[in-house]
């Protein structure tokens, strides 16, 4: 199933591309290119484009100071911004993947601390699977997401895969699939954080 719907569909489905408007934070996601994606989340604060730049999968967030830095916030108390254990021993938790993790424990924070609109940023071929995924567990009529890779060239030149492009375009579909069989046994806020 998963190689028909490359074949039909190619590279080009799984990256999603948004136009970001200014919003209260930048969420970066982690993964094996996390400098390409740190170096897009701190450009998109350096753009005057958010204040803050969180990274849920580590507890971290800082904020833009007057000279334009990022200085880290929370300090020993980090727990308290991220008050949420999307990490747990629940089936719910067992099943989901660690990007819809992720997701909810900046949503959580987010919460903690009032904020109501992200530019989330991750991988090009990552991108459609956190639109998807921010869908269900952001209320659209409470939250403003934006979806931006983390490189510049997100229009694929052609349709099809290149050497081990075929590896990460195939895995992003296999987890879609994985996405789309666990997600409706959640509860209605696609998934919870456990507070902690």
């Amino acid at each position: 199933l998963v190689v028909s719907i490359i074949l039909v569909t190619g590279r080009s489905f799984p990256v999603v591309s948004e136009t970001p408007s200014p919003a209260d934070v930048v969420v970066q996601l982690v993964g094996p290119d996390d400098y390409e994606r740190h170096a897009k989340a701190v450009d998109l604060v350096t753009q005057n484009l958010a204040p803050q730049l969180m990274i849920p999968a580590i507890f971290h967030l800082s904020e833009r100071n007057t000279q334009g830095e990022l200085v880290q916030l929370g300090g020993n108390n980090i727990r308290t911004i991220f008050p949420c254990e999307p990490w747990n021993e629940s089936l719910a938790s067992q099943l989901m993947e660690n990007t819809h993790k992720e997701l909810l424990l900046a949503r959580c924070a987010m919460d903690q601390l009032q904020l109501r609109s992200a530019i989330l940023v991750s991988s090009p071929y990552h991108m459609r699977r956190i639109r998807l995924m921010a869908d269900r567990v952001f209320d659209q009529d409470k939250y403003r997401i934006y979806c931006v890779p983390a490189e510049s060239q997100t229009k694929p030149q052609s349709l099809w895969p290149k050497g081990n492009e075929w590896w990460w375009v195939s895995m992003e579909y296999t987890k879609i699939l994985w996405f789309f069989l666990y997600e409706p046994f959640l509860d209605e806020n696609g998934g919870k954080a456990e507070r902690i």
